[in-house]
This record gives structure tokens, sequence and C-alpha cells, in this order.
């Protein structure tokens, strides 16, 4: 082509390897997405990272929980996957309808992405679900700081007040439980 021999093996050696590439990528997207890769990691980094009130583990127990987690993952393609006994707010945030729809079939129930304005709003709906739940602890744990007022009012005001103050109630409520489970 260019009458040198060494720039057109150069030039077939670099088509050669483009070619083998772009193989490899399609194989390991089609591997992806036969197994469904990248919902899974988005279900697990939200339900066991995010939204988990659990501390980080140690390197050693993170590998060996990783390598369970994907002999286990391997046997629920399979196998029926098991409810989980206590539910966090990752479980809560996957039972909302937005996500339950997102699903593209019955065999990839779960979505690979989720645009950014669904995923805060499912954040907030789920946060402000927790937070009717848990509002006589967080007006326990507020009566017990302010003298001046009953448990009652406090339940009151937290109930008529924003939605924003709410979540701030919420989180801080966390913030305190987390860092008591540490002492």
């Amino acid at each position: 082509m260019f009458n040198s021999v060494i720039l057109d093996v150069a030039i077939g050696i670099v088509f050669i390897f483009l070619t083998y590439s772009l193989l490899a990528t399609s194989v390991q997207e089609a591997i992806a997405t036969g197994l469904s890769l990248r919902a899974r990691n988005l279900r697990s980094g939200i339900v066991n990272g995010m939204l988990s009130d659990t501390p980080d583990d140690p390197r050693w127990l993170s590998l060996f929980k990783g390598v369970w987690s994907f002999i286990l993952s391997i046997y629920y393609i399979v196998a029926p996957r098991p409810e989980p006994k206590c539910k966090n707010l990752g479980h809560h945030f996957y039972e909302h309808p937005i996500i339950k729809n997102y699903g593209s079939s019955r065999f990839y129930p779960h979505p690979s992405y989720l645009p950014t304005s669904n995923f805060s709003s499912i954040l907030v709906d789920v946060l402000k679900k927790d937070f009717s739940f848990k509002i006589d602890d967080i007006a326990n744990q507020k009566a017990k700081a302010q003298s001046n007022l009953t448990q009652s009012q406090i339940k009151q005001n937290l109930q008529n007040s924003q939605d924003i103050v709410k979540l701030k109630e919420l989180l801080s409520y966390y913030d305190k439980v987390i860092y008591q489970q540490f002492l």
C-alpha cells in the first residue's frame, strides 16, 4: 500500500488489535446483558451500600462477602431469590412503584440505569414514609434534648412541618442512631 513493509505490517497489526478489542468488548457486553450484571450491581450498591445502616467491613471480610455474593448470584439465576429477613431503606427503595415498573421483563425485573430525577423523587418518597414510621422515636429523642416541650407537642410540630424539615430531622435521627452504634 505505502511501498513500505514495516508500515504495512504496523497498520495491519493495529487493525488486528482493534478488531480483537471490538470482539472482546462485544462478548463482554453480551455476557453483562445476559446476566443483567449492571442491574444487579446497581441494586447491590443501593440496597447494601448507599441506603444501608451497617458499618463498613474489613477488607478481607468484604472480599469474602464479594466472592460469596458472586456464587449466590450465579445460583439465583436458576433459583428464586429469598425475601430478606429485615428490610432496610434500600429494599423499600426497590419496592417503590416507579422502580417496579422499570424492569424490562420478568427475567430482568430491575433497571440497570435510573435517571437522576426518578432516583431523587423515589428517595424522597421513601424517606417521607420512613419518617412517618419513626416519628415517635424522633419525637422521643427530641423530647430528651428539649425539656420545655412534651413528646406529643414535638410530634405534632413535626407532623405539621414542611417536608424538608421532616427529612432533616430523619437524617439527624439516623446520624445519632448510627453514631451510638459505633460507641
